[in-house]
């Protein structure tokens, strides 16, 4: 009888989730420039969930933010069972978590230069028909805070949140306890850093997952991305001159 009532609401969640809410939410988003379609998507498959209890101290969490090389390293780890935590339905994009903190548990995340990684998600949006890309780049980045200084809002745990400085510092105090930080730059060589760094074999094949190609940034464009990421910055920055000569 529990089987039956549990397989029951989990096919009444999916319904409501992947369907009823992302229909009803693209309606509020066409009039409202919103992106109420994604919440209920995203609740349902377990993405940007800062609640999740990390069962065991040996695992290694992987903070991935969009357009960072993330598919690549969830492919490359998985294949030679390194000892990742795996997300509640098998899901990728989560912040930190506030019952599982850097304190006790090991993160590792990709660092990406803010102005490119928002440029490379605003196109990602565009290939995935979101709506709101089709009034540009700055309507955007002015409506959907998954565009406004991301990095924080998950380093800091504190997902779906208008950073301020106290977040701002909860996230530069978070990164200072990762386990292992790869430069976006040097992504190869980093990766097989942290592979070496955990104990395994690093001889790996590194295959690159999901790659972009699309129209090359110009300097008004990161001017408009700059002035709605302005924590992001400081906190690369913060990154550039603190810890990534640490790994």
């Amino acid at each position: 009888m529990l089987k039956l009532k549990k397989y029951f609401k989990l096919k009444i969640e999916k319904i409501i989730y992947k369907r009823i809410s992302p229909f009803i939410g693209k309606i509020l988003d066409r009039l409202f420039f919103t992106s109420f379609s994604r919440v209920g998507v995203n609740f349902y498959h377990h993405y940007n969930r800062n609640d999740y209890n990390i069962d065991n101290i040996e695992k290694i969490c992987f903070v991935h933010l969009p357009k960072t090389g993330g598919i690549t390293v969830w492919d490359t780890l998985k294949k030679i069972n390194f000892p990742l935590y795996n997300f509640p339905k098998h899901s990728m994009h989560n912040p930190v978590s506030l019952q599982s903190g850097v304190k006790n548990f090991k993160y590792i995340t990709v660092m990406r230069n803010p102005l490119d990684r928002v440029y490379s998600q605003f196109f990602l949006y565009k290939r995935l028909n979101e709506k709101i890309t089709s009034h540009g780049l700055t309507q955007t980045l002015r409506t959907q805070i998954s565009f406004k200084n991301l990095a924080c809002q998950y380093y800091s745990g504190l997902i779906d949140e208008n950073i301020d400085e106290r977040i701002f510092d909860l996230a530069k105090k978070n990164l200072d306890n990762f386990f292992f930080i790869i430069n976006f730059d040097n992504f190869e060589l980093d990766l097989k850093n942290l592979i070496k760094k955990a104990g395994l074999n690093n001889e790996v094949n590194i295959q690159h997952k999901n790659k972009s190609i699309y129209e090359k940034i110009n300097k008004t464009d990161k001017e408009i991305i700059g002035a709605y990421n302005f924590w992001d910055i400081k906190l690369f920055e913060y990154y550039e001159k603190n810890l990534k000569s640490k790994f």
